[in-house]
């Protein structure tokens, strides 16, 4: 009986092996994620672009027309990655003909490895800059924080906690200013009587809003939509904002000059660039950024995203990119083709040879 069970535990374990090492799981694999793409491209529309990524290719579990669980991307991915694994481990032979395949599995293995590293470790934001202007800080595209900075201070120093999660109750201290969270609204307007809640809306539009308690029973509304409010306390006057999120730059970046060029006859640009001057450790320079050529600089990449016209001015916004696995799209990339390459080159030698038997 034992020699019974064992073999059936045997049979079923091999049969799974086959299974999740099997072509049959990548073209399912496949077909999912072409069915995210389709509905995360539709969801986008009313959504917006943030909430489509979020909802459909960084969840587990996705529910389709609203009720219908279906695979997320990040478990898709998840699986296609254990598939080729066990593909090249299990299904594929120890052989000189298939060293090919071998490098093309663990390429892609790769590549899938570079997006998770990507997404869970990557960091975008952007500066936007008139010219003339500089800054040290980039600015992030969603996330919001509570900012506190004391007036009396000449440093400006600016203490700042991450908005997002923080809820009614919660309690803590942003510089030596003690606070309490009265109310948290993820996406706010200010009405005549404070603030009220506004559901649904594109994550990228949102403006969220609080009502914090201060010692001594003082209150205070911080919306995201408003400027700096000012609060007296114990004779010191503070600041508090709601605003994007600020990363520190490892340098000071000025725009020095903006060029767009239109389309014949129209207003339609056709090209624009920045040329930016960064200053770093006493020293500086002056570097072009424009489409396909970015500025990369101690760990960051700056891309020209956009510009903006105001009174007569342009703006130019660069997009800001921390990312430690950049160099592995291009690794993966190289093992694709060099798999790609060994694999034609056996192929074809052995081809020639079996001709060349054969007469």
């Amino acid at each position: 009986m034992n020699n019974e069970r064992r073999a059936k535990i045997h049979s079923l374990a091999s049969g799974l092996l086959k299974f999740l090492s099997g072509g049959t799981l990548t073209v399912i694999g496949l077909c999912v994620l072409l069915v995210l793409t389709i509905g995360g491209t539709v969801y986008q529309v009313e959504h917006g672009l943030y909430q489509a990524q979020k909802d459909y290719f960084q969840s587990w579990i996705v529910l389709l027309f609203g009720f219908l669980p279906f695979p997320g991307g990040q478990l898709t991915l998840w699986v296609l990655t254990l598939n080729l694994i066990l593909a090249s481990a299990f299904r594929l032979k120890r052989t000189t003909r298939a060293l090919g395949l071998h490098i093309i599995h663990w390429g892609l293995i790769l590549l899938l490895v570079g997006s998770f590293i990507s997404y869970r470790f990557g960091q975008e934001s952007q500066v936007t800059l008139f010219e003339g202007e500089q800054a040290n800080v980039s600015v992030d595209y969603r996330l919001w924080e509570l900012a506190v900075w004391s007036e009396s201070d000449p440093a400006r120093m600016v203490s700042a906690i991450d908005f997002d999660g923080l809820g009614a109750g919660d309690k803590f201290t942003l510089g030596t200013l003690p606070l309490t969270i009265k109310a948290a609204y993820p996406n706010a307007r200010a009405t005549a009587n404070g603030l009220e809640a506004v559901k649904g809306g594109n994550p990228e539009q949102r403006l969220p809003g609080a009502i914090l308690a201060f010692p001594g029973g003082a209150q205070q509304l911080v919306w995201a939509g408003s400027e700096p409010q000012a609060l007296i306390l114990g004779g010191v006057t503070y600041r508090l904002a709601l605003r994007r999120i600020r990363y520190p730059l490892p340098f000071t970046i000025r725009l020095l000059q903006f060029k767009k060029e239109t389309h014949t006859g129209t207003s339609m640009a056709k090209s624009y660039e920045s040329l930016v001057e960064i200053h770093q450790g006493g020293a500086s320079r002056q570097v072009r950024i424009y489409m396909n050529h970015p500025l990369r600089e101690a760990g960051l990449t700056f891309y020209q995203s956009s510009y903006a016209e105001d009174r007569g001015r342009q703006s130019s916004t660069l997009a800001v990119v921390r990312n430690v696995g950049w160099w592995l799209p291009y690794a993966s990339s190289g093992l694709i083709f060099l798999g790609m390459l060994l694999h034609f080159i056996v192929m074809f030698y052995r081809k020639v040879v079996r001709h060349e038997t054969a007469d």
